[in-house]
C-alpha cells in the first residue's frame, strides 16, 4: 500500500499493535497515542524506514524497545511517554541522527542513561523524566548544540549536574529534581539564563539560580 499517514490516536483501541501495520513500508507518520494498547513494540517497526513521526504515547505498552528502532534514520519525532516500557534504552537510538524530539517520560526504563544520546546533533527536546534511571548524568550531554529542553526529573540519578552542560548555550529548560544529586551545581549554569531550572534545593544542595526548588 501507498499509505503515508496513519492517525488512530485518541480512540479506545485495545489489544496489541497489529503486525500488519509494520508492512506499511511507505508510512511517514504513525500515531497511535492515547489508546489502550498493550504488549511490546515489535522489532517489525524496523521495516518502516520512511517513518519521521512515531507517537505511541499514553497506552499500556510494555517490554523493552527493540534494537531495530535504530534503523529508522528518518525519524524526527518519537513519543513513547506514559507507557510501561522497561529495561535499558538500546544504544541504537544514538543512530537516529535526524531526531529532533524524543519523549520517554513516565515509563519503567532503568540502567544508566546512554551517552550515545549525545550523538543526536539535531535534538532539541529530550524527556527521560519519571523513569528508574541510575548513575550520573552523562558528561557527553555537553556536546548537544541545539538542545533546548532537558527533562531528567524523578529518577535515581546520582552525582552532580555536570559542568559540561554549561556549554549547551541553546538550553532553555533543565529539570533534574527528585533525584539523588549532590553539590556542586555549576555556577556557570546561571549564565545560561534558563527559563526553567528545577532541582532539589536542600541543605546539601545549593542552587542560586534555580527557578523552582523541591
Amino acid at each position: 500500500t501507498d499509505l503515508g499517514i496513519l492517525r488512530l490516536d485518541k480512540n479506545f483501541f485495545s489489544g496489541t499493535i497489529p503486525d500488519a501495520f509494520y508492512n506499511l513500508t511507505k508510512l511517514g507518520w504513525l500515531s497511535l497515542g492515547h489508546n489502550q494498547l498493550v504488549g511490546p513494540l515489535s522489532s517489525g517497526i524496523g521495516k518502516l524506514r520512511k517513518l519521521t513521526h512515531l507517537d505511541i504515547s499514553e497506552n499500556a505498552l510494555q517490554g523493552t524497545l527493540p534494537t531495530m528502532i535504530g534503523t529508522l534514520s528518518n525519524m524526527k519525532y518519537m513519543n513513547a511517554q506514559a507507557n510501561s516500557f522497561g529495561g535499558t534504552l538500546p544504544i541504537e537510538i544514538g543512530d537516529l541522527s535526524n531526531l529532533v524530539d524524543l519523549r520517554f517520560y513516565g515509563n519503567l526504563f532503568n540502567g544508566t542513561i546512554p551517552d550515545v544520546l549525545a550523538n543526536l546533533g539535531r535534538l532539541k527536546a529530550l524527556d527521560l523524566s519519571e523513569n528508574r534511571f541510575i548513575g550520573p548524568i552523562p558528561t557527553e550531554f555537553g556536546n548537544f548544540r541545539v538542545l533546548e529542553f532537558l527533562y531528567l526529573g524523578t529518577n535515581d540519578l546520582t552525582g552532580t549536574v555536570p559542568t559540561e552542560l554549561t556549554r549547551v548555550s541553546s538550553l532553555e529548560q533543565l529539570d533534574v529534581h527528585n533525584n539523588h544529586l549532590i553539590n556542586p551545581t555549576p555556577t556557570a549554569l546561571c549564565e545560561l539564563d534558563l527559563v526553567l531550572f528545577h532541582m532539589d534545593c536542600m541543605d546539601d544542595v545549593n542552587c542560586t539560580c534555580c527557578t523552582r526548588c523541591s
